[in-house]
């Protein structure tokens, strides 16, 4: 997990995971899985998948260090975010 900056918003996201598209044509491709993070440090629980490529063009690695304290509570919220998307 590393945090980003939106470069034209300036609003702050977590990428969570990169991963291989396999839709027919663009088999191989990674993408980036990132959600929003709110005011207050809360991840939002909709996910967003994008090219790559695209997603390092558009947003810029935060250098606000990431506390150990709240990359627990991001791990745990990205679990329950995994666990109910789908259903």
């Amino acid at each position: 997990m590393q945090k980003f900056t939106h470069l034209k918003t300036g609003n702050p996201y977590l990428l969570i995971s990169t991963a291989l598209n396999c839709t027919n044509g663009e088999e191989g491709a990674n993408t980036a899985l990132y959600c929003a993070i709110d005011e207050n440090g809360k991840l939002s629980p909709l996910l967003f998948s994008r090219g790559l490529a695209e997603f390092l063009e558009k947003f810029e690695v935060s250098l606000e260090p990431i506390s150990q304290q709240q990359y627990q509570d991001w791990s745990k919220q990205v679990q329950e975010i995994l666990c109910t998307s789908g259903s």
